[in-house]
């Protein structure tokens, strides 16, 4: 019992110190334009990919779920040929997927789809086998169910590992102009280490090829389409001059504890007009998307004092201004 209140004492004393060396923080999450291709394709016909050792059905569909899943402003980002649609005409015309053919740009139109998105997939796997050093138990006392290891002896323990490189090379092909717009070679790996004795099960190849796939459409995904960022953001901890101290003292407190909102509505009530105040402000409104506001509050607060806080969040968020008119442009 006394050991078990030693442990609680150590805990406890241990998260006070945690929160009290913590930083005042903001996530600050917003779209992100896509990395490779940024044009007007919008409805775009996901064709099987060609591949060895998986079944390119089965991937393009997977890759449509996550076209599918791309939302801007609450609606969706593209629209996806049915797969009914596509298997219909494929099966009534010759089709090649290597190269650019003129059988894809047909194939295109009579989808009625602005682009073809296909490819290539290739995957290797392979298992590595060694020995390990580990503790392994050789002696036990108890019954039944509860046991208690008494005696352990350091053994070489057979080990593998199994991996898997999936090799994706996706191409977007612009149907009206007849041309590639948008080609990567994505490479992603998947490994397990499971050495005899462990308490987990070793991962099957059909795990790892999974999780190897969801990397890769997801890379994929981030080159066609606006996706997803968050950046953390510091609050600046500087209560001099400001008249509000314990306003602004527990708003820091409350940022330090992750709750960067509760904290913004604290910091709107003080109408001190340090640097500190300024850019928290400035931070807020950034975090609820008014980047105007925001900006005009960080050049303020840049006016009173330099610091690097304020010029990260003054650079970010005029880059972010001109990323949101750029992405406007693209959904329009």
């Amino acid at each position: 019992m006394k050991k078990v209140a030693t442990l609680l004492f150590f805990a406890v004393i241990s998260l006070a110190l945690l929160s009290a060396c913590a930083k005042p923080k903001a996530k600050i999450t917003y779209l992100e334009l896509p990395r490779g291709y940024k044009g007007e394709i919008k409805k775009i016909a996901v064709l099987p990919f060609e591949s060895r050792r998986l079944d390119g059905r089965i991937l393009a569909s997977e890759i449509e779920a996550e076209l599918l899943q791309v939302r801007v402003n609450g609606r969706p980002y593209f629209k996806v040929v049915s797969r009914a649609d596509i298997d219909k005409v494929l099966s009534e015309i010759k089709f090649s997927s290597s190269g650019l053919t003129s059988e894809q740009v047909e194939l295109g139109k009579l989808l009625k789809a602005e682009g073809l998105l296909l490819g290539t997939a290739d995957v290797i796997y392979s298992t590595d086998m060694f020995y390990r050093k580990k503790k392994e138990c050789i002696e036990t006392k108890g019954s039944g169910l509860i046991k208690e290891c008494v005696r352990y002896e350091e053994r070489n323990v057979p080990c593998q590992t199994r991996f898997v490189r999936l090799t994706l090379v996706p191409k977007l092909i612009d149907v009206e102009r007849g041309e590639v717009v948008y080609s990567r070679r994505i490479v992603k790996e998947a490994k397990h280490t499971y050495c005899r004795g462990d308490w987990r099960e070793p991962k099957s190849f059909s795990e790892l090829l999974s999780e190897a796939k969801t990397q890769a459409i997801k890379e994929l995904i981030k080159d066609i389409a606006p996706y997803r960022v968050t950046v953390v953001a510091e609050f600046i901890d500087d209560d001099k001059g400001v008249k509000e101290k314990d306003i602004f003292k527990e708003a820091i407190e409350l940022a330090k504890k992750g709750k960067a909102r509760e904290a913004c509505r604290l910091f709107k009530g003080i109408n001190s007009r340090t640097y500190a105040v300024l850019y928290n402000k400035g931070l807020c409104m950034e975090l609820e998307g008014d980047l105007r506001g925001a900006r005009d509050l960080y050049f303020e607060a840049k006016k009173l004092k330099s610091d690097v806080r304020i010029e990260n969040a003054l650079g970010r968020v005029i880059e972010r201004m001109q990323k949101e008119a750029q992405l406007r442009e693209l959904v329009e």
